[in-house]
């Protein structure tokens, strides 16, 4: 008897790795989905994305399977996340004035004569 209880435990182990697999390869797909557009959704469609997952708290989740869910949700959240970042990281420019303008940091002149010794000692070695 304690074997069958043993055995369906690990029935149910691996049941619910499976499904966190599903979902792992939907958010993954999701985030390919996202960057394969040539134009990235508003902020506000992104939100829409994410409806599968406000849905799990509602009772329609009993109306699909555990990896319809898992599947829906992975994917909904992958391109989510992948346009959240994508939009930071758009957000993140040089102002225009700057545009065009040499400027140096006072702790990159040691990196930059550092740099400068090690390529003409290269060249000279070559």
């Amino acid at each position: 008897m304690r074997f069958i209880a043993f055995s369906a435990g690990i029935l149910r182990a691996l049941v619910k790795v499976q499904f966190t697999v599903l979902g792992i390869f939907a958010f993954s797909c999701g985030v390919i989905l996202l960057y394969r557009l040539a134009v990235l959704p508003p902020p506000v469609l992104l939100l829409g994305a994410t409806l599968p997952a406000l849905f799990w708290f509602l009772p329609i989740r009993q109306l699909f399977s555990a990896a319809f869910w898992s599947i829906a949700i992975g994917f909904s959240l992958g391109v989510f996340w992948a346009g959240l970042s994508a939009h930071e990281r758009l957000e993140e420019r040089l102002p225009a004035g700057l545009e065009g303008k040499k400027f140096m940091f006072p702790d990159m002149s040691v990196t930059s004569r550092l740099l400068a010794v090690l390529t003409a000692s290269v060249s000279a070695s070559v």
